[in-house]
């Protein structure tokens, strides 16, 4: 006997899963409603965010400008030090003036971007300019016949008024000549600093540095268009040429005014946002009377872009919740219950580990372009930073490539940091630490970010360094300069580049140890060191080689290079005044590697060139080829 509605009874299994599907199928339509209401509302936010980010990475990339007058300042600060400017002012002859025009003209051709650099007496009178009108030019030095009296110049007065250490700073002008602005315009910033002497004022050294390129650097961008402005309002740069120097060529343009935000107070110097202007305070770093202000404001085909971007990312959304949520449901209703369990098990593992990692792993998610996404506690504890404060940094500029191959530098890009092996940063509490790296993850750009895991390696590098330093003059030992050798042969012959191989020894060092004793012939070897240590480049190396001897290796270098180098060591040492009271000179060998050199036959060159300068008197250089070998 048939039950009713026997033929439309389903058996409990199908029953159920239907059952799951329909409230599956309920619950994502209800979702994907809500999910559309909430991308609506956020979207605005989220654009807003967006832009902020796109804010601080800009503002990130502009970083240069907060150190504008600090590398000014320490350039003074060296030119304040020297000791051919203290020779100049306890005997101001020929000589000791040659010696300081030389040391400004060396200053100016180190920096392309210095216009300038004037030393003037406690009168005003200048008595050393060097002037470099344009980038790229040879900087001149300016004749007695055009040497001027500037006492009445204000940046005088200011100067010669300040405490002893203090400097002065302009602010950001075009250059004038003759009492008018130069054509082309010449955006300038001066700093100067008052020059002491045994207690006495005796004159000021003031740097003129041309802006130009560095300010084109500053307002360039796709996303916004910049402005620098003083607190006032005015516009002091611009990419429109119309809006520049408003006050000084006194267009009236004025940024507040212009945009209907007169009450605006910026004389508090803070950083603000107000209507989608972004307000950042350079002054603090400048210090000038201009209180300066870099703004922001975005522009509106970047605006018009992120709303599109928005758009076609919700109508995705939409698409993609709709396709996926019936076979889903389908697949999900056989075993809910199992994949519950096996998730709640898996996440509680996963928390556990993660809570391990997050303690004692230094582990970063960081963005393709650089940007960190997270770090661990563990990272975040070396840097002293929160986790607020580590999202958004560069990845790029918390290290720099510490490769022990000769000749890789770094040259701040993210492409480079990812390949290095070795990094060297900066701990949040100022000490130097070394970490090796594994980075995971596509390069192809088919994944979001690199996952990458840090190891420090400091203990080690600090034993590294121990090994090949000369532990009395703190420079390269034998093991040292041997393997900065071997690195500069296989340079040399991968990129078939040339370098010079030097070696020096003092003449008469005998008679210092046995007359003075050899404490005093160790101060000497150290301030040997010392002048060594300041001329060579970074690239470059500088070792103690036994006894008075020492070698330099100059990559890059051909032999008249190395033997013009060696001649400025040469008067340098013949002219420095040593701590035991004894003059010292010095003889230079040098020798330049040719394909087929071995360190043998490299080192048995430079040092017959060290014999034949001692035989013939001491005190000079001699360049050995290989014909002469």
């Amino acid at each position: 006997m048939s039950l009713p509605f026997e033929t439309e009874t389903f058996p409990s299994q199908t029953r159920y899963r239907l059952r799951f599907i329909f409230s599956f199928l309920s619950f994502g339509i209800l979702l994907i409603a809500m999910t559309i209401a909430v991308l609506y509302s956020r979207s605005s936010q989220e654009i807003h965010e967006q832009i902020r980010q796109d804010y601080q990475f800009a503002l990130e990339q502009r970083r240069f400008i907060f150190t504008l007058t600090k590398e000014l300042e320490e350039t003074l600060s060296g030119l304040q030090r020297s000791p051919f400017l203290t020779r100049f002012l306890e005997m101001s002859t020929p000589a000791t003036r040659q010696r300081l025009i030389e040391l400004f003209l060396f200053t100016v051709e180190d920096h392309p971007d210095y216009m300038q650099v004037r030393y003037l007496d406690s009168k005003g009178n200048e008595v050393i300019r060097i002037n470099q009108r344009k980038a790229g030019q040879a900087p001149q030095i300016v004749s007695d016949n055009g040497l001027q009296n500037k006492s009445g110049h204000s940046y005088f007065t200011r100067t010669m008024e300040l405490p002893e250490g203090d400097f002065w700073r302009s602010d950001i002008d075009l250059n004038r000549e003759k009492g008018r602005i130069e054509v082309p315009w010449q955006p300038t910033l001066r700093v100067a600093v008052s020059i002491f002497h045994n207690g006495r004022r005796r004159g000021i050294i003031i740097i003129n540095m041309l802006l130009e390129p560095l300010l084109q650097r500053l307002v360039k961008s796709q996303k916004f268009t910049v402005f620098l402005i003083d607190y006032k309002g005015n516009y002091i740069y611009s990419v429109d040429p119309h809006l520049c120097w408003s006050v000084q060529l006194a267009t009236g343009r004025n940024m507040l005014r212009e945009n209907e935000m007169d009450a605006l107070n910026l004389s508090e110097g803070r950083d603000i946002e107000v209507k989608g202007f972004y307000f950042n305070y350079v002054g603090k770093f400048l210090e000038n009377s201009q209180h300066v202000f870099l703004v922001f404001k975005e522009k509106g085909e970047y605006l018009s872009r992120l709303q599109q971007v928005k758009n076609f990312t919700q109508l995705w959304m939409l698409f993609f919740l709709l396709a996926v949520s019936i076979p889903l449901a389908w697949v999900l209703s056989g075993y809910p219950l199992q994949l519950q369990r096996k998730l709640r098990d898996t996440v509680i593992r996963l928390q556990k580990f993660d809570i391990i990692i997050d303690r004692f792993v230094m582990v970063l998610h960081v963005e393709k372009d650089g940007r960190i996404i997270d770090a661990t506690s563990a990272f975040r504890r070396q840097l002293k930073l929160d986790p607020d404060e580590v999202t958004g940094l560069h990845y790029a500029n918390l290290f720099e490539c510490a490769e022990k191959e000769i000749g890789q530098r770094n040259k701040g890009g993210l492409a480079d940091i990812l390949k290095a092996k070795e990094l060297k940063g900066i701990t949040g509490d100022g000490r130097s630490w070394w970490v090796t790296q594994t980075v995971s993850g596509e390069h192809n750009g088919e994944e979001n970010f690199y996952t990458i895991i840090l190891t420090d390696i400091t203990q080690r590098k600090v034993v590294e360094k121990m090994a090949v330093t000369d532990s009395l003059t703190g420079v390269s030992n034998r093991m040292g300069i041997d393997n900065f050798l071997r690195g500069a042969f296989a340079l040399a012959e991968r990129n078939s580049t040339p370098f010079s191989f030097i070696i020096a020894d003092i003449d008469f060092f005998k008679i210092v140890n046995d007359s003075l004793g050899h404490q005093a012939g160790d101060d000497v070897l150290k301030e040997l060191a010392q002048i060594f240590r300041t001329q060579v480049r970074a690239s470059d190396l500088v070792g103690r080689f036994g006894g008075e001897e020492f070698v330099f290796i100059l990559l890059q270098t051909r032999s008249g290079g190395a033997v013009a180098f060696a001649g400025k060591l040469r008067q340098l040492v013949e002219d420095f005044k040593f701590s035991p009271g004894c003059p010292l000179t010095i003889s230079f060998g040098v020798a330049q590697y040719h394909p087929g050199d071995t360190a043998e036959s490299l080192l048995k060159r430079a040092d017959s060139g060290l014999y034949e300068a001692k035989e013939s008197g001491r005190n000079r250089v001699v360049f050995k080829d290989v014909q002469e070998d």
